[in-house]
C-alpha cells in the first residue's frame, strides 16, 4: 500500500464470501432510507470495504453507479473511518443520492454510527 496515495488496494476490501457473512451475520448495523451500513472489528490497523447491490436496486447501469460512487467516498475519505472495522455498504432505493458530495456524508455518518463512535 502507497503511504499517502488515494489508490484503493486490494488490501483495503473485503474480497471473499466468508469475510462478507462474519460481516454480515456479526457486524453491527446503520440504516437509513438511503443507506445500510454494516460494521464488524477487524485485527487490522486499517478499515476494509465493500459494496453488496442485488437486483432489487436496479439494473446493472444503476448497481454500478452505486457502488462506484460509495469505493469513491471510501477512497477519499478513508482516514476520516473508524480505524479497526470492516464495512459493507448496502445502498437502498430509490432514495440513494446519484452524486459523490451527497454519498460521502451519508457514507461517513452511517460508518462512524454502525462502528459505535464518534466522528474522527
Amino acid at each position: 500500500m502507497r503511504s499517502g496515495g488515494f489508490c484503493f488496494p486490494a488490501s483495503l476490501r473485503i474480497r471473499n464470501r466468508v469475510e462478507y457473512n462474519r460481516v454480515f451475520q456479526q457486524g453491527r448495523r446503520a440504516a437509513s432510507p438511503e443507506l445500510l451500513v454494516v460494521a464488524f472489528r477487524n485485527d487490522l490497523e486499517h478499515s476494509r470495504f465493500a459494496v453488496s447491490t442485488g437486483r432489487k436496486f436496479g439494473k446493472a447501469p444503476v448497481r454500478n453507479r452505486a457502488r462506484r460512487l460509495l469505493r469513491e467516498a471510501f477512497r477519499l475519505q478513508r482516514d476520516r473511518f473508524p480505524p479497526g472495522f470492516d464495512f459493507i455498504a448496502v445502498p437502498r432505493a430509490p432514495h440513494f443520492p446519484d452524486r459523490l458530495d451527497q454519498v460521502t456524508p451519508l457514507l461517513l455518518s452511517q460508518a462512524e454510527r454502525a462502528a459505535g463512535g464518534s466522528p474522527r
